[in-house]
This record gives structure tokens, C-alpha cells and sequence, in this order.
């Protein structure tokens, strides 16, 4: 069996060979503890290449053992396969789109399922799945990843309009065991503390148009103008659009 390690071919040998679960998909995945030797210490890289399969491995442990005035340097290098993630549908619901970009990752402190996704949604499907937002906890599916259904929280969810019938939004999820997750859940209490402050800068407004009616600074066509102009609060959807969606994302790096 060869491998390509730090850009040397070398031929290994395998000692001991470990199935694992991949936690994105549950397949079956490979552990190798493996021998072999070169002329010349390497810098131990983070991950390796098998030259027949094209498999990228991590490195996850590595030993190395020479004898002095021997040019040739034996190395034990302990490595797991890793996944390939290619995701070809998004499941949210009844909603079934291929994301425009797509990232998971499994946070190891709790065991948690986390993902960044990317989508451009007609009027229809952005209907559907801002509806989704606002209710809550969402089942998804990865397809080409894993069918089994998953229960997720929008962690995050920004949106810009491209065209009249074209939403772009960027969304986060966390899988719903968020009573063991150590992050707080950041758009839902941005949005709930600007829906208060919005609030209450309307009741400031409005006592203040109450006082300066009374003292007769204003009249009946300026309130009347005034009444035109004060807009209900906007809803939840309202305060995570922006402008542009691409710039947003390079501005803040979300």
C-alpha cells in the first residue's frame, strides 16, 4: 500500500486496521496505525493521501525512531479516514433545495450536529421557509449525506432580496439538544432586544407627539402628516435582512 506523505511516495505497512461510524453519516470508516521508512526526517503533516484510493487521512498520532549515523528515519503514523461530505439535496420540511455553498461539522464537546448552508430560493420557497423560521425547531435530511431526519434550530438566518423573485440566505442550525450546547442561540435574542428597544423608541415618540399636542405646538394637519410617516414594528424577517447578502458575508465573515 503506498501513501503520498509530505509529497514523498512511500510504501507502507499496515499493523492494525479499525472500523469506525462516521458521526455525519454512520458509514464505515477506516483507522490505520502504519509503518514505513524514509531517507531523512519529514515534517509530520496533518493529513496523508493513499495513492490507489486518492482517500485523504488525518494524521492523528505519529512516532518516529532512528539509529545514529543511519541516514534512513522509521516512522509509525496513526491515521483515520476522512469523510467526504458531498451534499446533493437540503431537506428543511417539505422544502427540497441543493445549496449554493454547504458546511457540517460535529462539535466533539456535545456531540452536536452543526451547519452552515447557503440558498437562493424563489418567492415560493423563501414563503416556506421563513414560515419555518418563525415556528421553530425544523426537520431536515441531507441527501448524498445521511437520510435519517435530524431535528435542528435555526441558529442564524440572514437574507437579502436579489430580484423580484429571487431570495438569497445564508442559514445556521444546531441539532436540538441546545439545553447541552454552550453557545447561546445569537439572531433570536438580537431580534428579541431590538424588537424591545424599537418598541420602546415608538412609545417615547408617541408621548412626545402626546405632550406637544397638548401644548398646541402641534396642529391637526401635522399630526395627520406624522401618522402618515410611523410605521408598524417590522417582523422578525425584517431585522435580519440586509442590502446584499455577498457583501455582508465578506464585510463580517458570518
Amino acid at each position: 500500500m503506498f501513501f503520498n506523505v509530505s509529497g514523498h511516495e512511500v510504501k507502507v505497512e499496515v499493523e492494525k486496521k479499525k472500523v469506525f461510524l462516521s458521526k455525519h453519516s454512520e458509514r464505515k470508516l477506516k483507522k490505520f496505525k502504519i509503518h514505513f521508512q524514509v531517507y531523512n526526517p519529514l515534517k509530520i503533516p496533518k493529513t496523508v493521501t493513499s495513492i490507489d484510493d486518492k482517500k485523504k487521512w488525518n494524521v492523528i498520532d505519529s512516532y518516529r525512531y532512528y539509529t545514529e549515523g543511519n541516514p534512513v528515519v522509521r516512522y509509525i503514523f496513526e491515521i483515520e479516514e476522512i469523510e467526504e461530505l458531498n451534499i446533493r439535496v437540503l431537506h428543511l420540511g417539505e422544502l427540497q433545495i441543493k445549496p449554493d455553498y454547504y458546511q457540517e461539522e460535529i462539535d466533539e464537546s456535545a456531540d452536536i450536529l452543526l451547519i452552515k448552508a447557503g440558498l437562493i430560493l424563489d418567492n415560493q420557497q423563501w414563503e416556506y421557509l421563513s414560515d419555518l423560521y418563525k415556528k421553530g425547531p425544523v426537520t431536515i435530511k441531507r441527501e448524498g449525506i445521511s437520510l435519517k431526519p435530524k431535528k435542528m434550530i435555526f441558529n442564524r438566518l440572514i437574507w437579502s432580496q436579489k430580484s423580484n423573485n429571487e431570495i438569497k440566505c445564508a442559514l445556521s442550525l444546531v441539532e436540538d439538544k441546545v439545553n447541552h450546547y454552550r453557545q447561546m442561540l445569537g439572531s433570536k435574542v438580537e431580534i428579541e432586544n431590538l424588537k424591545k428597544v424599537a418598541s420602546f423608541n415608538q412609545g417615547s415618540i408617541a408621548a412626545l407627539i402626546e405632550i406637544l399636542t397638548e401644548k398646541k405646538i402641534l396642529n391637526d394637519q401635522d399630526l395627520e402628516k406624522i401618522n402618515k410617516m410611523q410605521k408598524t414594528l417590522p417582523d422578525d424577517l425584517q431585522y435580519i435582512q440586509v442590502e446584499d447578502l455577498d457583501d455582508f458575508l465578506k464585510k463580517y465573515k458570518i
